[in-house]
């Protein structure tokens, strides 16, 4: 029996994988020389008609709907404008991509005295991780959007149409060409949906995967530098852990500067979609609470929730990751026998410090920190939404 061949990482960071192609097939990355306009146009104003699309069902008829159905139509619509709105700004931001990815193609930073294996294996098995999420997590927001956006009814013959669609179609769908037309309209509107917040999502698991592998290597790079101490007396040791300790300093900068990036380019984006979340949430909450609302309603309305939840817990996640990884290069530095190094260390090590005294932490807009901690605070959000409800609903939830 043949033997299964072992995973070859790539080492070469020209190679690396930072999902640009991605961006470029959707329209979503502006650039002078392989920008493809029509590929911008198509996808900008796909997401926009589906978003106008379902908000005009809810404005041109809310006087005979049902007030669940309006609210789904309304989800609908929120899935649509965060989606829409988090590819045009990256769009817009495309600039900054562009540094992020050049800075990951130069390898961040080129040690004098190179990489060790550690160090080139953690960098290798980060680009690997990237190529399976691309690989399998993009499958996945496309098809948990799908889920969420394909929900419409289909006739039951010719003579009798079902014209109860969540969205608003400029012609009466009575046969089936336009039945046909109809849904195919809806397929590529959803689509667009799925692949536009998918992609912005599995871009910022590539962009924060090479990050974490980057604080990772620096804190054994700040390690190894720290633990060379030299004889008291010996100038040329002591010159070459100064040496080595500017190495570290200059790669930290470079850190900085690509998270400064990194953070900018997703400060909408991530508020989005966490203000999206909760909102999501808490209409969840409003439906649980109504009156008329059947077991079945509700757990309609959860696998709804799906793309908003799984966005959100992706962009915590990986917030709460770099956030902790940032600490631990504190750590390593803070922790390290800097009372045995001569002063010019010292003072290095004390810039250092400084420098990393303010957490890495991914910020939404300024507004809301990206990490585990958001995840709780929206959770306790939507529960004391729902105990309001209940209240206001005259069914208090019982207190044990």
């Amino acid at each position: 029996m043949a033997k299964k061949s072992k995973e070859v990482f790539e080492t070469d960071p020209q190679r690396f994988s930072t999902n640009k192609e991605l961006l470029q097939a959707l329209g979503l990355l502006w650039s002078k020389t392989d920008w493809n306009p029509l590929r911008s146009i198509f996808s900008l104003s796909l997401i926009t008609s589906g978003m106008f699309h379902y908000s005009l069902r809810v404005a041109f008829t809310y006087t005979s709907m049902e007030l669940l159905t309006i609210i789904k139509i309304l989800h609908l619509t929120n899935v649509y404008f965060l989606a829409g709105l988090c590819a045009y700004v990256v769009f817009l931001q495309s600039r900054r991509f562009h540094i992020i990815h050049s800075i990951i193609k130069d390898g961040f930073y080129n040690y004098p005295e190179g990489l060790t294996q550690e160090q080139m294996m953690i960098r290798s098995k980060a680009n690997h991780k990237v190529s399976k999420i691309t690989k399998y997590g993009l499958r996945f927001f496309v098809i948990s959007t799908l889920g969420s956006c394909l929900k419409e009814p289909v006739p039951y013959d010719f003579e009798e149409w079902t014209k109860e669609y969540n969205g608003w179609i400029p012609f009466v769908v009575d046969s089936w060409p336009k039945y046909f037309a109809s849904q195919f309209y809806h397929l590529l509107a959803a689509l667009s949906a799925a692949l536009l917040g998918g992609s912005v999502c599995i871009v910022f698991i590539a962009v924060a995967e090479h990050l974490l592998a980057q604080l990772e290597i620096l804190s054994i790079s700040f390690r190894n530098a720290i633990g060379c101490i030299p004889t008291r007396g010996d100038k040329v040791a002591e010159k070459l852990a100064y040496q080595r300790m500017k190495y570290c300093l200059q790669h930290h900068n470079v850190i900085l500067r690509f998270f400064d990036e990194f953070q900018k380019y997703y400060s909408i984006p991530l508020f989005c979609m966490l203000a999206g979340t909760t909102v999501a949430m808490c209409t969840i909450a409003f439906v649980v609470t109504d009156p008329s609302s059947t077991f079945g309603v509700s757990a309609a309305f959860l696998s709804l929730m799906a793309p908003e939840v799984a966005f959100c817990i992706c962009y915590c996640t990986y917030g709460q990751k770099i956030t902790d990884m940032g600490d631990v290069l504190r750590e390593t530095v803070y922790n390290a026998p800097w009372y045995y190094q001569p002063r010019p260390v010292k003072m290095a090590m004390l810039m250092v410090l400084i420098k990393t005294r303010k957490p890495l932490t991914l910020s939404a807009a300024g507004l809301k920190d990206c990490s585990i901690k958001s995840i709780g605070e929206i959770t306790q959000t939507t529960y004391t939404y729902f105990n309001a409800l209940q209240i206001f609903r005259g069914n208090p939830t019982s207190n044990k």
